[in-house]
């Protein structure tokens, strides 16, 4: 039994290793944004219903300690003036006119809803590491915002119930809010893939090889798509860059650096595929749903610009272990690299190993007590023996 078990300790700790290995090219999430209109602008004049002073749940949006300021308004008037309007105004004209703010109701360090001008933004960061429901979480963060009397609810019948509350809300979510921005990562922690990967498309940047001739290489990041003339795209925005160098701020890459291709979906990606909210819940599930162009992105701007240096090409069938295109990409892009299902995996074995470390240990105590009885019956026959 306990060489069986010994087996199956071995079988389990060489495939946790196999696992842990799928982090070194793994796909997540890291920012998912709804938005809705203050005020429809259907015709239809429906309001969202927040509550009648949901602002002083709220706080001024503050960058660096200064307060945001987007515009002016002139409350008598009501007319909306823009900063830079209002900068040209004389200062008898600037009279009457008040600052405006946009205004957030934060309830951690990785959620926010953000109140500015006619759109409410819920926004969800750091989803790399989080597993939990987008969808789920979300309403529950609307729940609680209406609890905290920013949104309004009233109810037909008295005694209403937290489930009544919920599913109210569930509702006002799917009518109001719409997909507006997520972003998916693609992270390569192996720093010698990700820096020569980083390299071959940064020098065809420099040469005017690369693909997008609107592509930009600045400080350590490569802007794939989407930036152009000035002005960011309202669909995809690709850029590749090194994590280590933007987390400790610096100009410069190293080759132990890690990477994120990012690609950040935005509204008109949404509203041309008319994907609901309700469809992105999961990590993994979100994955399937956007993943066949995610690989369509992948192939035009990073896969195919670096065909033209074959050692790139070489390095990622080795560190796939693949010798082949087709069987490259079902590896790098298969579900079970998503890190949701790599963390459940890893959970997984965490766990039988457990149980088989507790079983073997069990059986190393039993072992050893009756390793203690018989050195007692032997010391007892000796000592009758001696005796006689």
């Amino acid at each position: 039994m306990v060489n069986s078990e010994n087996r199956e300790l071995s079988k389990l700790l060489k495939e946790r290793e196999e696992v842990k290995r799928l982090k070194d090219i793994l796909h997540c999430d890291d920012v998912l944004i709804y938005m809705s209109d203050k005020t429809k602008t259907d015709g239809s004049g429906d309001k969202f219903p927040l509550a009648e002073e949901w602002w002083r749940q709220t706080y001024k949006k503050r960058d660096n300690g200064i307060t945001v300021i987007t515009g002016y308004w002139n409350k008598k008037t009501g007319k909306h003036i823009s900063k830079e309007l209002y900068s040209k105004l004389k200062i008898e004209e600037q009279v009457g006119f008040i600052a405006v703010s946009p205004r957030e109701y934060k309830i951690n360090d990785n959620v926010l809803l953000c109140f500015d001008g006619n759109q409410i933004q819920l926004k969800l960061y750091e989803l790399k590491d989080n597993f939990d429901s987008r969808y789920r979480t979300s309403l529950e963060i609307l729940v609680k915002a209406c609890n905290d009397n920013i949104i309004k609810y009233s109810p037909k019948k008295e005694n209403v119930s937290d489930k009544n509350i919920y599913e109210a809300i569930r509702n006002k979510f799917k009518r109001w809010f719409r997909l507006y921005k997520y972003e998916y990562n693609l992270i390569i922690s192996d720093g010698e893939l990700g820096f020569i990967v980083y390299e071959e498309l940064k020098r065809q940047m420099e040469n005017k090889e690369y693909i997008n001739k609107n592509a930009v290489a600045f400080k350590n990041t490569l802007y794939l798509k989407g930036f152009g003339q000035g002005k960011q795209s309202d669909d995809i925005v690709i850029k590749y860059y090194s994590i280590t160098a933007k987390q400790e701020r610096r100009d410069f890459i190293k080759k132990d650096d890690d990477f994120k291709l990012e690609v950040t979906f935005k509204k008109d990606y949404f509203k041309k595929n008319k994907y609901k909210i309700q469809q992105f819940t999961s990590q993994d599930k979100i994955f399937k749903i956007i993943s066949s162009d995610v690989i369509a992105y992948f192939k035009k701007y990073v896969y195919n610009p670096l065909k033209l240096k074959k050692e790139v090409i070489a390095m990622l069938k080795q560190k796939l272990l693949v010798s082949n295109e087709e069987t490259l990409f079902n590896n790098l892009f298969q579900v079970d690299r998503v890190n949701s299902r790599i963390n459940k995996r890893l959970e997984k074995i965490d766990n039988e190993i457990i149980k088989i470390q507790q079983r073997l240990e069990e059986q190393d105590r039993i072992n050893k007590e009756q390793d203690r009885k018989n050195k007692e019956i032997e010391e007892a026959i000796k000592l009758f023996l001696d005796k006689k």
